[in-house]
Parts: structure tokens; C-alpha cells; sequence
């Protein structure tokens, strides 16, 4: 048990870390941008969250541009990748619910092609 204490203060001190550095300001903004097309999604304002995504996008370029870390590599330093799993998961359980099986069947195709091409 006190092992995985010790794992959990490593993973919030480097939640703290990673939060408070400014060199992620704008991958922040991104995942915020991310998080709020969620929302726009499950409240079923479709090209709201379109263009939050695309918006998203822009973002994104932007620091590929820069040579900075990208939205994907500040959200993959927070955390171990069992807990990048266990919050996939999560995401998948919200598409089952909010879309049902005709939504999220396109949705668990695209996080296998994802998890094959771009790990």
C-alpha cells in the first residue's frame, strides 16, 4: 500500500509540475478547447463543437509550428499511461452514452487506428 502512495505523490507532484509550467500555456488553452467541444457534443450542439475542433486544430498547428509541445504531448506527460487508459476508457463509456451504439462504434474505430498509427 505504501507503495502506491509513493506512486500516487509522484503522479500528483508531476500533475502540479506540468500545470504550473508556463512553457504549456498555449497546449492548456488546446485541451481546454478539447474539453469544452465535449461538452458542446453531449449537449448535442454539433457545429458548435465542430468548430471548437477546428479552432482545436489551429492550436495545435500552431505549436508543431513553433517546435513546442503539442496539446497530445502535454496531455501524455500528465499522466502514467495506465491512467491515459483508464481515461480513454472513460471517454468511451461517455460516447456509449451519449451516443449510443451507432456513435460510438465510429469512435472505437478511430481510438484502435489512433492507438496503432500514432504510438
Amino acid at each position: 500500500m505504501s507503495k502506491l502512495l509513493e506512486r500516487l505523490k509522484l503522479i500528483w507532484a508531476n500533475l502540479k509540475t506540468k500545470f504550473s509550467d508556463s512553457r504549456y500555456n498555449v497546449a492548456k488553452i488546446g485541451a481546454l478547447l478539447l474539453i469544452a467541444a465535449l461538452v458542446l457534443t453531449w449537449l448535442g450542439l454539433t457545429w458548435w463543437a465542430l468548430g471548437v475542433l477546428i479552432a482545436t486544430g489551429f492550436v495545435d498547428l500552431y505549436l508543431v509550428l513553433k517546435k513546442k509541445d503539442t496539446i497530445s504531448n502535454w496531455i501524455h506527460d500528465l499522466f502514467p499511461r495506465a491512467i491515459d487508459a483508464i481515461i480513454m476508457v472513460g471517454l468511451l463509456i461517455f460516447t456509449w452514452f451519449v451516443f449510443g451504439p451507432t456513435g460510438f462504434v465510429p469512435v472505437l474505430i478511430g481510438v484502435i487506428i489512433g492507438h496503432i498509427l500514432w504510438h
